[in-house]
């Protein structure tokens, strides 16, 4: 029985011509045609696995020059994470070329940046682990030069059938610039919000600062004190100097601090005035310094501070005695250093401030008894002035009656033209306990019950008793059986009904009387006036 052997062409049946030709049998040799034959089939497939391979080389040559100018750096790894390939571009990122990272793993080339290799580690454990086949994050990375740069990454892995790894590609793009331009952007709409918030508040302070101007908002007087008072404001005004105003309550301390700003060369930049005796305890720290959003509980927005409100301008402190200790040491500092931060934030916030303080109280004492900071003490006491009392400026008093008095006449629609001499000297004899401030309640109290054009007092003035304000005696008698605290009860009273109660606004109360809405809260509460139909 004859064997054949049989000669089997390389492609699969119905795909190459091979495999259509006959076997040769091996009992006889082959004719010159059926070898002819078989040479042009060998020579026509030579062809075109030649132009099959030349098509690819063309294939590999461009993907290799998209690779290689492509703004994205490509390297492979295998599955011990050796680098297998290194593109010209990972190169130009890097600083490296393929010489020196050929068949390094990534621990040992040590490009990624120390505080993100745990990171980096992480995901690509996760993304092993779960057999995810790409993945995309951002991380630094070190170049050759040691400088650091950003990229973002993107990963792909090449598993084999049982779920091995056979390599993994990446592409990395630097994106250091676009980062660094982001948070310029970030920094640029944080500075908008801050001085959106600053506009929004000076503008506050702008409309105070008008009220003030009319009412009482200038120096009245004459006098040498007031003179000497004058002269040496304007000798500390054009320095950065800190300024220390003392005096009796009443003495109007505010407005010699406002008269130093208009004297400076911060004039046209914010006056802000912080009376620290009428801001709660618990609240001063974020009035003062502001605070970020969400850093205690109930805080649902950013507050600028009244520092950085001040920024550039001046700052009144007035009460300074009645600074917590424990916020002193912070006050300290902006005033040392012209920096603090706000609350819940540790970014430091550098302002340049004129700092006016303003207090009523002996510091040297308060230090002695533990009250007040001794190194905070020196630091406000630089230029010292004391606002005169009242008793020690009488010539002044005259003047400041009939501004007083016109004023109100104007406020309370009265026609007062005359203010007669025994009522002047009365008034020029009295000791004023309670300074400008209570000479100014006298006078309103006046307008107030004055029918005609000559001035009546609306009491005694051997009777007037200290301010309200300073000692709360208002039990004495105006003379015709009615109490002062009565008759201020009455006019408050008057106004509410008038504005349907409302306090706050430009048709409130507080507006018709010219008192701050906290001033008139706190005269209702001392008076016992409340809203009908409220507990």
């Amino acid at each position: 029985m004859q064997k054949e052997a049989e000669i089997k062409g390389t492609g699969t049946q119905g795909q190459s011509p091979l495999s259509a030709l006959e076997p040769f049998s091996m009992n006889r040799k082959p004719t010159y045609e059926e070898l002819e034959k078989r040479v042009r089939v060998l020579e026509k497939e030579s062809l075109k696995y030649t132009q099959t391979e030349n098509r690819l080389n063309e294939t590999l040559q461009r993907l290799n020059f998209h690779i290689d100018n492509a703004p994205l750096a490509v390297v492979e790894f295998n599955n011990r994470f050796q680098i297998t390939y290194w593109s010209n571009q990972a190169e130009k990122i890097f600083g490296w070329n393929a010489e020196e990272v050929m068949g390094k793993r990534i621990d040992q080339l040590k490009w990624v940046y120390k505080d993100d290799m745990h990171h980096v580690a992480e995901l690509s454990a996760e993304m092993l682990a779960s057999r995810r086949t790409s993945n995309i994050h951002i991380n630094r990375n070190y170049r050759k030069d040691g400088s650091v740069i950003i990229c973002e990454w993107y990963n792909s892995v090449l598993l084999n059938s049982k779920g091995k790894l056979i390599s993994i590609q990446s592409m990395a793009r630097d994106v250091t610039e676009q980062h660094r331009l982001e948070a310029e952007l970030a920094k640029a709409f944080d500075e908008i919000k801050r001085l959106k918030d600053q506009l929004e508040a000076e503008n506050i302070y702008l409309r105070d600062e008008i009220k003030l101007k009319e009412g009482f908002g200038e120096i009245i007087g004459a006098s040498d004190v007031i003179k000497s008072t004058i002269h040496k404001i304007r000798q500390v005004a054009p320095s950065k100097t800190t300024v220390l105003f003392a005096g009796e309550t009443g003495t109007g301390k505010g407005i010699f601090a406002r008269f130093l700003h208009r004297e400076s060369d911060r004039r046209d930049r914010p006056f802000v005035n912080v009376n620290c005796a009428s801001l709660p305890a618990n609240l001063i720290e974020s009035e003062l310094f502001g605070r970020e959003k969400g850093a205690y509980t109930g805080s649902t927005a950013r507050q600028i501070g009244r520092f950085e409100l001040a920024n550039n301008g001046t700052i009144f402190l007035d009460e300074i005695g009645e600074v917590p200790m424990e916020l002193q040491a912070k006050l300290l500092k902006v005033i040392e250093e012209g920096e603090f931060e706000r609350i819940g934030s540790p970014h430091p916030i550098k302002v340049d401030v004129r700092i006016i303080a303003a207090t009523n109280r002996d510091l040297q004492e308060e230090i002695k008894k533990g009250r007040f900071r001794q190194d905070l003490y020196f630091r406000l006491n630089i230029f010292p002035i004391n606002i005169p009392p009242l008793r020690d400026r009488k010539g002044d008093i005259p003047l400041l009656v009939k501004a007083f008095v016109a004023k109100f006449s104007k406020s309370h629609n009265r026609d007062i033209k005359r203010i007669p001499a025994k009522i002047m000297e009365s008034l020029k004899n009295y000791a004023w306990p309670g300074n400008v401030r209570e000479l100014i309640n006298v006078m309103e109290r006046a307008v107030i019950v004055s029918e005609g054009s000559e001035l009546q007092l609306a009491e005694k003035i051997d009777a007037i008793p200290l301010d309200s304000s300073i000692r709360g005696d208002e039990s004495f008698s105006t003379g015709s059986g009615e109490t002062l605290a009565d008759a201020e009860r009455e006019h408050i009273l008057k106004a509410l009904q008038q504005t349907g109660w409302r306090i706050e606004g430009p048709r409130g109360a507080a507006q018709i009387l010219d008192l701050q809405p906290n001033t008139l809260r706190a005269r209702m509460k001392k008076l016992g006036i409340k809203r009908p139909g409220t507990p």
